[in-house]
């Protein structure tokens, strides 16, 4: 199944943004633009009722061994096209998919330097572990865990002396732990030896499932990946994007 890999935050322009109606007029107009090998625009994009959704490309160069002339092996450099998708709303949060050379600077200065608009953005990184917690406890189903630092949290909620004792015992000759459903649409939750490892460690990653059966892995660094329908145009996607990051936002940055 596709995916789509998101981190987020958010930008301040140091005078009035324009409305998404007007960004998006620019981009309409824009197309792509730039010198040779720095060129930059969207292919595509979609607006919601708060939001605009970028299909944002950026060209990069890279190196690669090639022959030469000489039939000998040298790096030489290539230009790519490489794409990054780009969610922003109307209050000055967003979303953007993580690739590499590509970042969320460089559609925030292909969608605001046409109104000539300097901004600051405040990246989100890490996911504090009470905001983990916070995805655990909220999502619709948990699929797979990966923990480290066992038994080293205090708990935070009440547990069964023997579960928080074997966590304890556990916790002495373990450096990780992994649980998983397999290929079992099982709930990882609600297990009481489960919540007890998960209350008591450092979660590092859960793969889960929403209500609406869509998949997502949430990584402490900050990242969350959602799997989705390979019939999803762009508008869907956009969609997609925008509920996660209201979910993140509202429930789990703080």
């Amino acid at each position: 199944m596709p995916q789509i890999k998101l981190r987020f935050g958010e930008v301040e322009t140091y005078s009035t943004s324009p409305g998404i109606e007007a960004l998006a007029d620019e981009v309409e107009n824009q197309g792509f633009f730039g010198y040779e090998g720095e060129l930059r625009g969207a292919e595509d994009f979609v607006t919601g009722e708060d939001y605009i959704f970028l299909d944002f490309y950026k060209e990069i160069t890279v190196e690669q061994e090639e022959f030469n002339e000489d039939a000998d092996i040298v790096m030489g450099e290539r230009e790519l096209a490489r794409p990054m998708r780009f969610l922003l709303t109307e209050d000055g949060k967003y979303a953007f998919e993580s690739t590499s050379q590509v970042y969320d600077d460089d559609a925030l200065e292909y969608l605001f330097e046409p109104f000539g608009l300097d901004f600051e953005t405040e990246q989100y990184g890490n996911f504090s572990l009470e905001e983990i917690k916070n995805y655990y406890e909220n999502v619709f189903r948990v699929r797979g865990l990966k923990l480290k630092g066992i038994a080293e949290q205090e708990p935070e909620r009440h547990h069964d002396t023997a579960v928080e004792d074997l966590v304890q015992q556990a916790g002495e000759p373990m450096v990780r732990a992994v649980f998983s459903t397999g290929s079992k649409d099982n709930n990882l939750k609600n297990s009481d030896i489960v919540d007890g490892f998960s209350d008591l460690s450092d979660i590092k990653y859960i793969r889960a499932k929403d209500s609406e059966g869509e998949i997502q892995e949430l990584y402490s660094s900050g990242r969350i990946e959602v799997r989705y329908s390979a019939d999803f145009d762009l508008e869907d996607q956009a969609q997609l994007a925008r509920d996660t990051m209201e979910t993140v936002f509202s429930s789990y940055v703080g």
